[in-house]
């Protein structure tokens, strides 16, 4: 299952859950003589869910939030303009320091 599959399933479950519990401790009577006895079982189910799923669904947010941020690392480094002689020189002097023109280089190009 796909972790927005895996996600939609859980919140079902949850949604069931509580109104299971709304119904059992509301005395609503839905489910009759049985609201304990369905907000019991719906609660195990969901523990359930949890306890098959729950390890995948962590390893599957893990992995996107690596991947994105993969992205947003590559994209700083596409901004990246410290090795840009042009740039280098125009915050030279936007911050007033004389022209480099020492013959050392001190970065690797």
């Amino acid at each position: 299952m796909t972790l927005n599959a895996l996600r939609a399933a859980s919140g079902i479950l949850l949604v069931a859950l509580l109104f299971a519990a709304g119904n059992y401790l509301g005395d609503w009577g839905f489910f009759g003589g049985a609201g304990k006895a369905v907000m019991s079982g719906v609660a195990f189910l969901l523990l359930l869910f949890l306890a098959i799923f729950q390890p995948g669904i962590e390893r599957e947010m893990h992995a996107r939030r690596e991947a994105q941020l993969e992205v947003e690392r590559e994209l700083e480094r596409t901004r990246d303009k410290s090795n840009d002689q042009v740039e280098s020189e125009k915050l030279r002097r936007a911050i007033g320091m004389s022209p480099n023109t020492s013959p050392e280089r001190t970065r690797e190009e």
